[in-house]
């Protein structure tokens, strides 16, 4: 493959290549931030309904399997908490015992309700949920995941503990991500459509410079070159002043191509004396 087709292609592959890495590590690093952003957004709400809570009333209410008198109080502040800040669902749940976990409390933005002490698997629970109930810490799950049930969704979780310290309950806040998904997915494509168009800019006004500055002087060398014939100034009409380094080894040909002209005629010249000399003789020895 010649000089011209195969400098453009690698030229292509490395201005692609740096514009995909540096696209998708933007695109990441905003996914990740937007993630980030909206998970400590659902961590603010659960630690929030979290400190509200009375965690010996709640306990007292998760054994007994009545709803105290703070229930209805509550439940109405979560419900506002949820429509106020764009939760998707706030909830406050027992701790789990064998496969299943119960709810204290449940308000969401979706169509149905879940009732007091009504029961949920675990397996729609992620761990990051059930380590708060083990830990005490409050936590959140800022990965983007699709529960087949509630969609996709980013999650946090805070403690709810009673006087002598001990979680009695947790507080779970979901944020739906599907239609920011979708804007994330779209900033994605942008990202990488835009990389694309820059890319093919690069690689066009490169490939333009590259004939110009690389590819035409040396064409008009190998020209020269090939036509180069004694007594003929074929470098000559070389004019490389746009680039030093053509510049200087088209002047380097020039010389040398005067030095052979020069060898040549002064090889020519000597022959020529000594064939006048030989004559000469020769016909002063015949007189």
């Amino acid at each position: 493959m010649p000089l011209s087709k195969k400098i453009p292609i690698i030229i292509f592959a490395i201005v692609t290549g740096a514009l995909s890495l540096l696209g998708s590590a933007n695109f990441f690093m905003q996914r990740s931030n937007i993630l980030d952003f909206h998970a400590d957004k659902a961590l603010d709400m659960a630690t929030s309904f979290a400190i509200i809570l009375n965690g010996d009333s709640v306990e007292s209410a998760l054994k007994n399997g009545e709803k105290n008198s703070e229930w209805g109080k509550w439940k109405n502040m979560a419900d506002e908490m949820l429509s106020q800040n764009e939760l998707t669902y706030l909830y406050v749940m027992a701790k789990p015992q064998d496969d299943s976990i119960k709810y204290y409390i449940s308000a969401t933005d979706r169509d149905g309700t879940i009732g007091f002490l009504e029961s949920e698997h675990l397996e729609e629970f992620d761990d990051v949920f059930l380590n708060v109930y083990k830990t005490g810490k409050r936590s959140k799950y800022a990965i983007l995941f699709e529960s087949q049930k509630y969609g996709w969704l980013v999650s946090a979780y805070a403690p709810v503990k009673n006087s002598n310290g001990e979680v009695v309950a947790a507080v779970g806040a979901d944020i739906d991500m599907l239609e920011v998904k979708r804007e994330i997915n779209l900033y994605g494509a942008v990202i990488f459509g835009m990389s694309a168009i820059l890319g093919f800019l690069v690689f066009f006004i490169s490939v333009r410079l590259m004939r110009k500055n690389l590819i035409e002087p040396l064409n008009s060398l190998v020209y020269a070159a090939k036509n180069f014939s004694l007594l003929n100034k074929s470098f000559d009409d070389l004019n490389f002043n746009y680039s030093v380094e053509f510049k200087e080894l088209a002047d380097t040909l020039k010389d040398m191509e005067h030095k052979i002209n020069k060898a040549v005629k002064k090889s020519f010249t000597d022959s020529l004396s000594k064939l006048h000399n030989r004559d000469f003789f020769r016909i002063s020895v015949n007189d």
